[in-house]
């Protein structure tokens, strides 16, 4: 059986390992996050070109329809 000193002792190594792994787990969630809203703003603006793109073959279809 542990001695109490041992017993603290263990007890404390798990918690500053524990510590280490949440704070490890944290920052691997907020650099995915980050890639994300990336993502979504890259996302976001091929959306916007792709209106513009349709916008503009739009007006050269109605060119050649005047032509």
């Amino acid at each position: 059986m542990a001695k109490p000193r041992e017993f603290t002792e263990d007890l404390s190594a798990a918690e500053a390992e524990h510590g280490k792994a949440l704070g490890v787990a944290k920052a691997e969630h907020a650099k995915a996050i980050g890639v994300a809203k990336a993502e979504q703003a890259e996302v976001l603006r091929l959306t916007v070109e792709l209106q513009e793109t349709k916008s503009e073959v739009e007006v050269v279809r109605a060119e050649v329809k005047v032509l």
